[in-house]
């Protein structure tokens, strides 16, 4: 069996998070003129219709730092059943972003297909 070398990537964090800054405040400013009743507030509905790129921009910076720590991956990620409703239930938005991050981000091939079927299925669950 034939193995797969992953290109290693670099992080340009200071992009990361001028990007996720300012996301982040539109969202505050779409959230605060635009208030939902119920439902889904309105970036949630925006988040699941980003691509995979822009929702990865959202991930917190442990997870930008850990992407590709084995140990802290397999403590955070090999525990969650992918067929569990209750994960998708009780997600939010960055958790979501961290799963997009790791999924673009991870050398680890394992980690990076489990969290691209997590953000898909995310996506379903809410769809």
């Amino acid at each position: 069996m034939a193995v797969k070398k992953v290109e290693k990537k670099t992080i340009d964090y200071k992009a990361i998070a001028i990007q996720a800054g300012i996301t982040a405040i539109v969202f505050a400013a779409v959230n605060h003129f635009v208030s939902p009743k119920k439902g889904l507030g309105v970036p949630e509905k925006i988040m699941v219709n980003l691509s995979l790129d822009r929702m990865a921009q959202f991930a917190d910076l442990v997870t930008i730092a850990n992407v590709n720590n084995l140990r802290w991956l397999q403590e955070n990620l090999d525990n969650i059943d992918l067929s569990d409703p209750s994960f998708y239930q009780n997600a939010n938005k960055t958790s979501i972003a961290n799963c997009a991050f790791v999924a673009l981000n991870s050398n680890h091939e394992k980690y990076r297909a489990k969290c691209l079927a997590m953000v898909e299925n995310y996506k379903k669950y809410l769809a």
